[in-house]
């Protein structure tokens, strides 16, 4: 069966299995000591007698190195039953892939002297039968999915002790980053396919840290996936996706969650309020905007030859555009524009939005009195019928100049004529050419 480390040890082993003390003597049991050095070995044991082999070079055995005792006493049952440590649930063979615990019996409570083993059945039992005596029970190798229990049981004769094992566990860490480093306090949750779920905020470092989590589902032998979310996230920020992870036993995995705040761009197109389009010598290029956030300028920009621009990208908020000065020819235009780039309309990182502003071009009239005289009298005559053309002068002639900038003007019995109101023909900025 296995050697002794002293005479003392197997005197022990001796009594454990039954041999009557008056049959143990410094004849039956000598002092070891032999060709191959001090040793004392067992060679066989079971009901009929042990043989002590104490008198051997390792090589040889002999009746003069052998002594002979005969057990009275028959083999009796020890039993353990197995159950898991959190639940108290019983556990048998692996649902994952069926293997079973399997535990040392030994003589000593230190373990060194093994005598037996006990595997443990689908219903968490397992037995062995032995002499009887004091036997000590240590776990050799755990079921798939369990860590190996190392508490030593004693076990009893004819009795049934519980031995206990506990899930093999990982661990789920959780970094936290964010653009504007606000990291501390983030509420994550932790959903296992298990149905278990856990939830932890982020320390000042930004981590969570999920420990004791099994790797195992032990009613479907499966791996656990748990699912990793970000719990309560601001508006500012961009919902960051959901990350999947299945565990190992006493190892941690890492998942990194960055908060990316919420962008825009945007584009403004002007226009005039009438026409789209500029009207007559009038421009929509060099009108000059500002763009505000939470009514503080940020920056300016001036429309292009098509009155249009675009800003740089801004991190959502409450923004605002209003016309500093405007382009050639137009009034300014005092209206504040919302953007409507507040985070909470947006999902995205980076957005689009645009907006068309209005212009009102300047206006005026042309207005002429007709006189005439006979050169004699030097008394001016009002010249009722006389007709006018009116057009812009940059169209070269009133043929070629468009409809909404040319009119023709027929005086009244005062002599005087005007141009239509409201019309472009009005504004200012049109030099016109007058032809009688």
């Amino acid at each position: 069966m296995g050697e002794f480390e002293s005479r003392d040890e197997v005197i022990s082993y001796l009594k454990s299995i039954g041999v009557e003390e008056s049959l143990i003597t410094s004849e039956t049991v000598g002092d070891g000591s032999g060709d191959g050095g001090t040793h004392w070995r067992i060679e066989s044991n079971g009901t009929e007698g042990v043989v002590v082999n104490n008198k051997t070079d390792g090589k040889t055995a002999t009746a003069m190195n052998m002594s002979a005792f005969r057990i009275t006493q028959s083999d009796v049952k020890f039993e353990i039953l197995k159950v898991d440590s959190e639940t108290g649930a019983v556990i048998g063979k692996s649902p994952v892939d069926n293997s079973s615990a399997v535990y040392g019996v030994y003589s000593d409570e230190a373990c060194t002297r093994k005598v037996g083993e006990i595997t443990i059945g689908s219903d968490g039992k397992g037995s062995v039968m032995l002499p009887d005596g004091r036997y000590y029970a240590k776990e050799l190798k755990a079921p798939t999915g369990y860590e190996i229990d190392g508490t030593v049981y004693a076990i009893s004769e004819n009795q049934t002790t519980t031995v206990r094992e506990t899930a093999e566990k990982g661990t789920i860490k959780v970094i936290k980053t964010a653009e504007d480093n606000i990291i501390r306090d983030i509420e994550f949750k932790v959903t296992g396919s298990d149905g278990s779920t856990y939830t932890k905020k982020t320390d000042s470092k930004g981590i969570a840290e999920f420990s004791g989590l099994k790797v195992y589902d032990m009613k479907t032998g499966e791996l656990i996936t748990y699912t990793v979310s970000e719990q309560n996230v601001p508006a500012k920020y961009v919902v960051p996706a959901n990350q999947t992870v299945t565990l190992t036993a006493d190892e941690t995995t890492t998942k990194t969650f960055k908060n990316i705040l919420k962008k825009f761009t945007l584009e403004v197109a002007k226009q005039d309020s009438e026409t789209v389009s500029a009207q007559g010598d009038g421009t929509l290029a060099g009108a000059v905007y500002g763009i505000y956030r939470d009514g503080d300028l940020v920056d300016i920009y001036t429309t292009d030859e098509n009155g249009y621009f675009k800003t740089k990208e801004y991190i959502c908020g409450d923004y605002t555009v209003g016309e500093i000065s405007p382009s050639e020819g137009y009034l300014l235009d005092e209206s504040v524009y919302s953007v409507g780039a507040d985070a909470g309309n947006f999902t995205l990182e980076n957005n689009s939005v645009s907006m068309t502003v209005t212009e009102d071009v300047i206006k005026g009239n042309i207005a002429i009195i007709k006189h005439s005289d006979n050169g004699s009298t030097q008394i001016e005559t009002p010249e009722a019928g006389a007709e006018f053309e009116v057009y812009l002068k940059s169209a070269g002639s009133y043929e070629n100049a468009a409809e909404a900038v040319r009119d023709i003007l027929t005086c009244d019995e005062n002599g005087f004529a005007q141009t239509k109101l409201p019309t472009a023909l009005t504004t200012p900025l049109y030099i016109w050419s007058i032809v009688s």
